[in-house]
């Protein structure tokens, strides 16, 4: 390998980020070499989409070192952004490199950034496949030997072998003190995503605690969709996502506004946002909100909207009166009903006016006076609050 110095310089610098300054100063670094490293730094600091453009403005280089790593960098900040059929090609190409070059320890990084990526995709064949070659790479490091028990415990939890995923994770909390804190993050979403599987929103509220803990991420978009989604899937909390939020990520934009229209019973405008989803990942976004992926925050609350259909196909027996037929439908529902859902349904046609809405406002008002039921608005739909008992895990 003819770039040991550029070698060095990037060992160093993932064991000690405190002296990036140093070593960008070191001559010997050619200008493709000082980029990556400026790269590495960016990543560091959850500015993936800045990693993405800095590494597009570098040419491949004709070194084949240097360019695995300008590869495998690129990789690791597209998986970041959710863009993992991207990250898969760049992190695939720098692992071939590598493999030819023998160095065993950046293959092993690129093999355990190709895992986390098929984790992504939900590709439990591939991450086994991965891990197999993590178990078969020489010359690894505490560190690495960490990761490895990572994926481990990602993957039996992913093939809902929980037994054997509690294993691995008691082995990965026994070294966190060898955990980078871009692991450790990282490490935190594959338990928050342990707890979701398990029904256990106690450990989802403490784990993401945690997560806050790390201000880089408690400032990310990552951050801020989980939340969202667990608080509106545990509290019934609105949500409110906005492009300008969530750009970087378009994937996230698209699920939050999914959730969002289906909440508020526009049907047609969620399907604008599944046809998003469905180009970037049609396995898993397939026709008719059908997602077919693990279980996870967008599954719950996806089918928690799904499985209340619209009231005109809701096999409910009608009662003596509008009101008490009202009730019954307020009640049964999982979700919040739109204005317009719950007119059609009570005078079997839409409503024309606002007076025909305020028919339907002045009946609310009217059972809130006179029955001990919590009948909430929001974003012009109803829906009945109910207690939130504690929650145990499944």
């Amino acid at each position: 390998m003819n770039q040991k110095a550029f070698y060095r310089i990037l060992f160093e610098l993932g064991h000690s980020p405190h002296k990036a300054k140093k070593l960008l100063a070191d001559k010997r670094l050619s200008h493709a070499e000082k980029k990556i490293i400026d790269g590495h730094l960016l990543v560091r600091n959850n500015k993936n989409q800045e990693t993405v453009e800095l590494l597009g403005k570098i040419s491949p280089s004709t070194m084949p070192f240097v360019e695995s790593q300008r590869l495998l960098l690129l990789g690791v900040a597209l998986n970041n952004l959710s863009r993992f059929k991207e990250a898969e090609i760049n992190l695939s190409a720098a692992g071939n490199i590598l493999k030819t070059l023998n160095a065993q320890s950046y293959l092993f990084t690129a093999y355990f950034n190709l895992f986390l990526t098929h984790y992504n995709l939900g590709n439990t064949d591939s991450m086994f496949e991965y891990i197999k070659l993590l178990e078969h790479t020489k010359a690894r490091n505490k560190i690495q030997g960490v990761r490895l028990y990572r994926c481990q415990f990602l993957y039996y939890s992913d093939i809902n072998d929980f037994k054997k995923a509690e294993e691995y994770l008691h082995l990965v909390k026994l070294n966190k003190n060898e955990m980078l804190e871009s692991d450790q993050i990282s490490q935190l979403i594959g338990e928050f995503n342990f707890h979701v599987k398990r029904n256990n929103y106690e450990h989802c509220y403490a784990t993401l605690a945690e997560m806050k803990k790390h201000r880089k991420f408690h400032l990310s978009e990552n951050f801020n969709f989980i939340k969202l989604l667990l608080d509106h899937l545990c509290k019934n909390k609105a949500i409110y996502a906005y492009d300008r939020e969530f750009k970087k990520i378009p994937l996230l934009y698209h699920q939050l506004k999914v959730i969002h229209y289906l909440e508020s019973g526009e049907k047609e405008s969620a399907k604008l946002h599944w046809l998003e989803l469905n180009r970037m990942q049609p396995e898993a976004y397939q026709t008719d909100f059908s997602y077919q992926s693990r279980t996870n925050l967008f599954s719950l609350c996806l089918n928690k909207h799904i499985k209340a259909l619209p009231p005109s196909t809701i096999q409910l027996e009608k009662k003596e009166t509008k009101t008490a037929t009202l009730i019954e439908l307020l009640t049964n529902s999982e979700t919040a009903l739109s204005k317009q859902q719950i007119y059609a349904y009570l005078w079997g046609s839409e409503a024309k006016t606002k007076d025909d809405l305020n028919k339907l406002t002045r009946m609310i008002s009217k059972i809130r006076e006179t029955h001990d039921l919590n009948i909430k608005s929001r974003k012009g739909a109803y829906f009945i609050e109910r207690k939130i008992t504690k929650l145990k895990a499944g």
